[in-house]
């Protein structure tokens, strides 16, 4: 797992604000919590196809400040250079969507960044949208936030949202997640 990850993302990662920093990494993507959903190759089994690193996470809820909601967070999701543009990508999202509606949670999100233009499509054509919490309110791939942040006012918090080079994407999984007191 760890190859197919730095081959996919320590150039784009070294130029990215996160930087390159692979034993931070492999802490979060080997993390006690993290669960990870592995796709090997029909005719060996030795050969990794993609894979995808998960986590099952509290948020603040952006519709009901007062309220925490259940997420699955996708940490990782890789698919190799052989195996890319034959679903499995497609098919590691539809598991963690599968998984996050079985366990009840809210929302299903990831972070992606801007460079990564071909994940930035892939997701936008899943039904990703910008969650209230990414520093990046708007993308031209992706319609509008999953909820819209609020100050104590009741005013849009927008100003404390900063331009950088990364989207905090997600889907909703339930009904209320949108709702309040749910």
């Amino acid at each position: 797992m760890w190859s197919l990850y730095t081959a996919n993302m320590k150039d784009m990662s070294s130029a990215s604000s996160f930087g390159w920093n692979p034993e931070e990494k492999k802490a979060e993507m080997f993390h006690r919590a993290a669960r990870h959903l592995i796709v090997r190759s029909a005719t060996s089994n030795t050969t990794l196809c993609g894979f995808s690193t998960l986590r099952f996470e509290t948020e603040i809820s952006y519709v009901v400040p007062e309220r925490k909601d259940d997420v699955l967070y996708i940490y990782e999701i890789h698919v190799a250079e052989d195996y890319r543009r034959k679903g499995i990508g497609t098919f590691l999202l539809s598991l963690a969507e599968q998984l996050g509606r079985k366990w009840k949670m809210n929302r299903l999100m990831l972070t992606v960044l801007l460079a990564n233009t071909t994940a930035l499509h892939h997701y936008a054509k899943q039904g990703f949208v910008i969650d209230a919490s990414s520093p990046n309110e708007q993308h031209d791939m992706f319609p509008s936030p999953c909820a819209t942040a609020e100050d104590s006012s009741g005013n849009q918090n927008e100003s404390s949202r900063q331009p950088c080079d990364y989207l905090i994407l997600c889907k909703l999984l339930s009904e209320s997640a949108t709702k309040e007191g749910t």
